[in-house]
């Protein structure tokens, strides 16, 4: 879980596929989200990434340290530099929201990539038998409570 900026902002990418929100999140880190991201070398069958920037506190205390951090991805417009600076000078009288990572229902495919590929791999392997595990306890319920209620 990683706090939700108070309001965020979607910057236009160098690549039209990707999408990148940016924000200011409560601890004290500026934050950024790419969707879409394919990597050379990561398994495609997994289908494409959302990467994360500024998920520990503060990790980009400066809009030039997250502008860095995405440079590669994204150009932050003036505007919305000056947009996440008064965000962040009023953040300290902002209340904290949960923001979950990746997209609820798409989640199987998506995750945080890591420097290892082969620790992604994993975290998603994991991720996806527990969604397979969690969604055969239910179908057990499921099948459970129609024999009982129709015998």
């Amino acid at each position: 879980m990683i706090d939700a900026p108070a309001r965020y902002y979607v910057v236009s990418c160098r690549d039209r596929r990707l999408t990148a929100v940016v924000g200011f999140a409560a601890q004290r880190t500026y934050i950024a989200r790419i969707d879409d991201v394919r990597v050379d070398g990561v398994d495609g069958a997994t289908g494409p990434l959302t990467l994360w920037f500024g998920t520990r506190v503060g990790e980009l205390a400066t809009v030039d340290v997250l502008q860095d951090a995405i440079r590669e991805y994204a150009v932050i417009p003036a505007t919305v530099r000056a947009s996440l600076q008064r965000d962040a000078a009023a953040g300290a009288d902002q209340v904290a929201v949960t923001w979950l990572v990746g997209h609820a229902a798409g989640e199987l495919g998506h995750s945080v990539v890591a420097a290892d590929p082969g620790r992604w791999r994993r975290r998603t392997r994991r991720r996806a038998l527990w969604v397979l595990a969690a969604l055969l306890l239910a179908a057990v319920v499921a099948v459970t409570a129609v024999i009982q209620l129709s015998g």
